[in-house]
C-alpha cells in the first residue's frame, strides 16, 4: 500500500534529498536512472541525476568504486514499491555518515555489554548440541587468547559468569583503533551474531563468512534436524545469511 503521505511523485522525489526513507513504508519507486560518479576521490550516487543524500541529508559519500557499485545495483533491483531493508550496503553507509562518529563511547558500551554475554561462552546443557558448540566455538575463542590476548571463560547454561578484565581492555583498545567504517562494520556483525569474538574474528579475516554463519546457526541447525524443518526457522535462517553475506561483503571492500 503506498503511504498516504506521499502524495504524488514530486514529493517522493524529495527522498533524494535525504527524507528518512527507513522511517517511510510504502513508498513508490521514483527514479529511472541509477549511477554513481567519481567526486572528491570518494563516489556518490546518483538518481535521475540528483545526487544521494543519507536519511539526515548529509552527502552520500562512498569510499571507493566497488561500494559503489553495489549501491547502485541495490537501488536498480527496486521493483515497484522500494524497500529500504533490503538495501544493506546503502544501510551500513548511511550509518557510518549519520550516527557513528557522534556516538563511538556509546557504541563500545553496546560492544563491551555484548562481551559480558557473547554467545560463545554460554554453552547448551544439551550433551549432543554442547558437543557441537565446542568443536566449533572453542577454536575461535583459543585464538582469540594465543593471538590476542583476549581471554574468556566458557560455561554451561546461562548462569552469568563474570570474564577477565584484561580481556575487555583489549577490546576497548581494538575498537578504538577502528576508523568510522570499520567501527560500522564491527558493530553490525557483533550484534547480527551476538557476539563480540565471532565479530572480531570475522572482522580479522580469521573465520570466513561461512564460519560465521554456521556458528550463529547451530541451534538452530540442531533443532532442524532433531525435529525436522521449521518454515519460519528457515526463513528466520536464510534472512540471517543473507545479511551476513552483504556484511562481509561490506568489510571485505573497505
Amino acid at each position: 500500500m503506498v503511504d498516504p503521505t506521499i502524495k504524488n511523485e514530486e514529493e517522493a522525489q524529495r527522498l533524494v534529498d535525504g527524507t528518512k526513507i527507513t522511517k517511510i513504508p510504502g513508498i513508490k519507486k521514483f527514479y529511472k536512472k541509477v549511477e554513481y560518479r567519481e567526486k572528491d576521490g570518494n563516489f556518490s550516487i546518483l538518481l535521475d541525476g540528483r545526487e544521494l543524500k543519507t536519511p539526515l541529508k548529509n552527502p552520500l559519500m562512498i569510499p571507493n568504486k566497488t561500494l559503489a557499485e553495489y549501491v547502485v545495483k541495490e537501488w536498480q533491483e527496486q521493483k515497484e514499491f522500494i524497500e529500504p531493508t533490503s538495501m544493506h550496503i546503502m544501510q551500513y553507509l548511511s550509518t557510518s555518515i549519520d550516527k557513528i562518529d557522534d556516538k563511538k563511547d556509546e557504541i563500545l558500551q553496546t560492544i563491551l555489554t555484548y562481551a559480558e554475554t557473547d554467545l560463545l561462552v554460554y554453552r547448551a546443557e544439551i550433551p549432543a548440541l554442547n558437543k557441537i558448540e565446542m568443536e566449533n566455538w572453542q577454536p575461535i575463542l583459543d585464538w582469540a587468547e594465543q593471538e590476542h590476548g583476549i581471554k574468556f571463560y566458557v560455561t554451561d547454561g546461562l548462569m552469568f559468569i563474570e570474564q577477565p578484565k584484561e580481556s575487555f581492555t583489549k577490546l576497548e583498545t581494538y575498537t578504538k583503533s577502528l576508523s568510522t567504517l570499520e567501527l560500522t562494520a564491527f558493530i553490525f556483525a557483533v550484534q547480527l551474531a551476538g557476539s563480540v569474538m565471532l565479530g572480531f574474528a570475522l572482522m580479522h579475516r580469521y573465520i570466513t563468512i561461512e564460519t560465521y554463519i554456521k556458528c550463529v546457526t547451530l541451534s538452530e541447525r540442531y533443532q532442524e534436524e532433531k525435529w525436522g524443518e521449521d518454515e519460519d526457522l528457515t526463513l528466520k535462517v536464510n534472512s540471517f545469511e543473507e545479511e551476513a553475506k552483504m556484511l562481509d561483503l561490506f568489510i571485505e571492500n573497505l
